[in-house]
């Protein structure tokens, strides 16, 4: 990836996903904003080979939904941020799902991905997203309970703990 004004270009994403339809339109939306090369998973088996490749064939960003069949997306991710075989633990990953639901997005966010990208999906969203992983990446965490990037968007001030050692904003 370079590292220019657009890191867009030049840049290798990985689409995971079953549905072959859906598979195409990122590709064709991901090369609208510029992506160098798309790569195409059926399933987290593949995704894992392509993985696997030598660094210069790696991708860059891995999308991937969650419904594949033999690996889903949620064990791909497990297997991107904890396992020894893998050549990247930090690699970008972000998540295209149909669910909307909070909880399921913060089950999401602590398995690890950086950025959930809502189905139907818009360039804009998908670029937003891209562009949020790449250029604005979170800081990383590698924990006893979590390997992933930071859960908080934003790094703000706290004026201390409370009773239950939890930290509190600095303007209470």
């Amino acid at each position: 990836m370079n590292d220019n004004d657009n890191p867009i270009e030049n840049t290798t994403v990985l689409v995971a996903d079953n549905d072959g339809d859906m598979r195409r339109l990122v590709a064709r939306l991901l090369k609208s904003l510029g992506v160098g090369r798309v790569l195409h998973a059926p399933d987290g088996e593949t995704a894992k080979k392509h993985l696997l490749e030598p660094e210069t064939d790696r991708p860059d960003v891995v999308i991937t939904e969650l419904d594949m069949e033999p690996m889903d997306g949620a064990q791909l991710l497990a297997w991107i941020r904890q396992d020894d075989e893998s050549p990247n633990p930090l690699i970008p990953v972000i998540l295209l799902t149909g669910q909307s639901d909070p909880k399921f997005i913060f089950l999401m966010r602590d398995l690890g991905v950086n950025e959930v990208l809502a189905k139907p999906i818009t360039a804009s969203n998908l670029e937003r997203r891209l562009r949020a992983a790449l250029s604005r990446p979170r800081r990383f965490i590698d924990a006893i309970n979590y390997c992933g990037p930071d859960r908080r968007r934003r790094d703000l001030p706290h004026g201390g703990r409370d009773q239950r050692g939890r930290r509190v904003p600095a303007d209470r």
